[in-house]
């Protein structure tokens, strides 16, 4: 099978016969479940090879692995395989097993009530239903009505969801069919679509706009089920859960609807009344998203109206309509080229000036999407605008990044105008303003998954520059570009971002670590053989240089009887603390844990609170690691790299003191009148206890580390926290 998956289909299909015989004889007569189990893997991806004319291998690889799903008393593994081989199979070569079809779909049925098999069942199904191989008719009443059962009373979400994805294939395949149950196939959708479970939500978001798409439509315009649909579809807009995976279904079944079972107009209106003064920004996104999506798709004359009515309401509307109106025409202008309104750039340019800052990133947004709808009509304008308004920069490089985002995947459209857009950023990678540097940063990452190597060569060419800035939004730019295609580039050249761990200026090293951590998270760059070395001698000995509080970069403003201590190094120390809980969680290999706890001590006093947390937290996920566990017992006997000093100006180096030191300095912060820094102080606290009550039970801790069991036998007394104590205690109860 895996052979099949990876080498040319030809080699195969020149001994097809002899290899059917054997597979269908492995899967047929061998006692053996892993032998019987590889076969019908094999028979599965076999079936590539054989010739839809072919009705004698294709029968006798069917045969084989369709005898074997009716066997009752055997495997499941052997029967979800079995399921699999069938369904992969059928789609296949299913114009050359006509006599079998109707023998095939009470099987899968039955399967479908065997909770054993029940979600290959319903995978296996999903798969024939989207290939359209074999005709459902027969059985169409039973599979929908199962299929809603299982969505309405299933525990299992995976069954729920495959029920949804299923339904959906089905209805796609066999439209003419389904009109006489889209009423109540409907009123079963419309019971999913909440915010109770967002994803099984957009799922069915997918099946209701199946369904109003489908011959069925006429039967449902106006009547009570799809009204009461729509109703549930109005509310789901407003809820403050609806992530990227349902966003896109709300928009695409809002234009479906708009389209087949209602209006552009009744919609319209019906979306526009959920705005008010109140509406959430989320809330306003989505409406107009799904305006856009509507206006798109409407007559040239009703989307000009409306257009040109939000134009007007730029100028009287309230606040919210005026964020609607900018972005729903920014959504319109994704989609359709807007060139034929005049001076349509310019009166959203003007909403730059208005007070509200809600309105003004609404129409950064307007002005990048229509310029993204029509680049030849209105991109130079908008980098003439760049560099004109420097006081509009940071707005107008959001535009720009607008602009970039859409054309992810579609370098070709947009070729001809990245050297335009390349040039317009290299202007401000200099700027003093951090805002300005991050949104250029994030532009020129964008453009490396366009263009990556004039890109990623200008971002290497940069780390050298004498400008720190410049250096600082090269290596930051490479945290946006992580693409698979930016990755084969970046090459060798990484050694030299990672260099920039030992750069001269705060904010390029803050960039660096920021930037490891993403390669971290979604590449494999840092394991290559020429990376490694500099990994552990240089980025790891540089980020626990970084865990202590730097001097020099913190100042104490006297403001008379206030004293303000402002810390620049905290940013910085901050993602070094989350780059070292990132590489435990992906690569702990990469570091020695003894001389990992000796630094990472410090953070346990740091004058922070967020530090201290962070750094708890850290140490918390490591005693839910089987395989770093045991090492927990040198945190407990062991010794900070250097004595660090407490508040009160006294040194503490061992754990068990530093714990008591901890402890001491909780206890004070939580006998004061509730604020928000009690709160915090409590849930770090309960953080603290959580860890150390898991430590002291680490087979060996007591043995090894005495002091500090004692100290965590005394705390679990102590009435001070008694609070945290329980919280903490009723946390780690949960978890297990």
């Amino acid at each position: 099978a895996a052979r099949l998956s990876s080498e040319p289909l030809k080699d195969f299909k020149e001994n097809i016969s002899g290899l059917v015989d054997g597979v269908a004889k492995a899967t047929a007569k061998t006692a053996n479940n892993r032998v019987k189990l590889n076969a019908l893997r094999s028979a599965g991806v076999l079936c590539r090879c054989v010739e839809k004319a072919d009705e004698k291998n294709a029968a006798k690889l069917f045969e084989s692995a369709f005898e074997t799903m009716k066997i009752r008393d055997v495997d499941v593994e052997v029967k979800r395989a079995a399921l699999t081989a069938v369904a992969q199979i059928v789609r296949q070569v299913s114009s050359a097993l006509g006599d079998y079809h109707a023998d095939i779909l009470p099987v899968l049925m039955d399967r479908l009530n065997n909770s054993s098999t029940q979600l290959t069942a319903l995978q296996s199904l999903s798969s024939i239903a989207e290939s359209g191989a074999l005709d459902l008719t027969s059985k169409l009443e039973e599979i929908i009505q199962t299929l809603c059962k299982f969505m309405r009373t299933q525990t299992s979400n995976q069954v729920k969801y495959e029920s949804a994805r299923t339904l959906e294939a089905v209805v796609q395949k066999n439209g003419k069919a389904i009109k006489a149950f889209a009423p109540s196939l409907l009123t079963e959708a419309g019971q999913h679509a909440t915010d109770s479970d967002t994803y099984l939500c957009s799922l069915v978001l997918k099946l209701i706009g199946a369904i109003v798409k489908s011959p069925a439509q006429d039967v449902l315009k106006e009547s009570k089920e799809m009204n009461k649909v729509m109703e549930r579809m109005l509310l789901f807009t407003q809820s403050p859960l609806v992530d990227s995976k349902a966003l896109t279904s709300i928009v695409e079944c809002f234009r479906v609807v708009s389209l087949t079972v209602s209006t552009f107009d009744e919609l319209l209106a019906k979306l526009k009344d959920i705005v008010s003064k109140d509406t959430s920004a989320h809330t306003l996104s989505v409406v107009a998203k799904c305006i856009g999506a509507m206006a798109g798709s409407a007559s040239e004359k009703k989307r000009n109206a409306y257009i040109e009515a939000s134009l007007g309401e730029l100028k009287s509307g309230g606040m919210q309509i005026k964020q609607l109106a900018l972005l729903s025409i920014g959504d319109i202008g994704r989609r359709v080229n807007l060139s034929s309104h005049k001076g349509l750039d310019q009166i959203v340019f003007s909403s730059f000036d208005q007070e509200n800052q809600s309105i003004r990133a609404s129409a950064s947004y307007a002005l990048g999407s229509i310029t993204a709808g029509s680049l030849s009509s209105y991109l130079v304008g908008l980098l003439q605008l760049l560099d004109k308004y420097r006081e509009y920069n940071y707005l107008l490089l959001r535009s720009v990044r607008e602009v970039v985002s859409c054309y992810f995947g579609r370098s070709d459209e947009i070729a001809q105008f990245t050297p335009q857009i390349f040039a317009a950023l290299v202007k401000h990678t200099d700027s003093k303003e951090e805002a300005v540097r991050a949104e250029v940063a994030e532009c020129l990452g964008g453009l490396a998954k366009i263009e990556p190597e004039k890109t990623i060569k200008f971002l290497h060419d940069s780390l050298s520059s004498k400008t720190p800035f410049t250096r600082a939004v090269a290596v930051g730019a490479l945290r946006y570009s992580l693409s698979d295609e930016v990755q084969e580039v970046v090459g060798t050249r990484f050694g030299q971002f990672l260099r920039m761990f030992e750069d001269s200026d705060l904010e390029v090293r803050r960039q660096a670590v920021l930037t490891f951590e993403a390669v971290l998270k979604s590449t494999d760059l840092v394991n290559k053989a020429e990376n490694s070395k500099l990994m552990e001698t240089v980025v790891v000995q540089t980020l626990y240089q970084e865990l202590e509080p730097n001097q020099n970069f913190i100042r104490i403003m006297d403001a008379g009887a206030l004293k303000i201590r402002i810390d620049n190094h905290l940013p910085l120390r901050r993602a070094a603390f989350d780059t070292l809980a990132t590489i435990i969680r992906v690569c702990p290999y990469r570091l020695n844990m003894d001389e990992f706890y000796q630094w990472t001590m410090q953070g346990l006093l740091d004058p922070e609170e967020d530090i201290v947390t962070r750094t708890w937290d850290m140490y918390f996920q490591i005693t839910q690691n089987p395989s770093l566990r045991s090492s927990l017992r040198n945190l407990g006997s062991g010794k900070a790299r250097k004595p660090i000093t407490d508040s009160k100006g006294k040194s503490v180096q061992a754990m068990h003191k530093i714990l008591l030191t901890f402890i001491k300095k909780k206890m004070i912060t939580l006998k004061q009148v509730s604020s928000r820094e009690t709160e915090s102080a409590s849930e770090c606290t309960k953080k603290a206890l959580m860890t150390v009550f898991t430590m002291v039970e680490i087979p060996g801790m007591e043995e090894q580390a005495a002091d500090f069991t004692t100290l965590v036998g005394r705390i679990k007394q102590t009435k001070g926290i008694a609070k945290e104590i329980v919280e903490a205690n009723n946390a780690l109860k949960a978890q297990r």
